[in-house]
């Protein structure tokens, strides 16, 4: 189901549902809102408006698969990156609009992790495969 709020721009990201954290991309920091159970991963950002652009979202798995991720209820364009166990980017998809859904987006491996980005930042950010992310969660 989409996530729908009434909380206004700058607020709007940072829903209380979500645990939040950083992830360090160079000398670059983005405020993270940390997907890391099933409702969460499910729901994402679908029915959210916007991400800022040092926001992000971060998927957190129990284990290594080839999760899958689609556009179902998303009102903006987003980069999608998988990363492996030890946080290395394995996939990147740059630029996915809303209207390639159903169509699902798979890494080329198995990843543990996924963040999603706005469009366009992963070149803003320089990020290519290979590159070692990391982060920080929030107790």
């Amino acid at each position: 189901g989409a996530f729908v709020s009434t909380k206004t721009s700058q607020q709007l990201d940072f829903d209380a549902n979500y645990s939040r954290g950083t992830i360090f991309v160079g000398t670059t920091t983005l405020s993270t809102l940390v997907s890391d159970t099933e409702d969460l991963r499910a729901k994402g950002l679908s029915g959210f408006s916007r991400l800022d652009r040092d926001q992000a979202m971060l998927f957190i798995f129990p284990s290594s698969g080839n999760w899958g991720f689609w556009m179902k209820d998303m009102n903006f364009s987003i980069d999608i990156l998988w990363l492996d166990e030890d946080s290395r980017v394995i996939t990147i998809e740059k630029g996915v609009v809303p209207s390639t859904y159903p169509k699902t987006f798979f890494p080329k491996s198995l990843a543990r992790y996924v963040i999603e980005l706005n469009s366009g930042s992963a070149d803003i950010f320089g990020i290519t495969i290979g590159d070692e992310l990391s982060f920080s969660l929030e107790k």
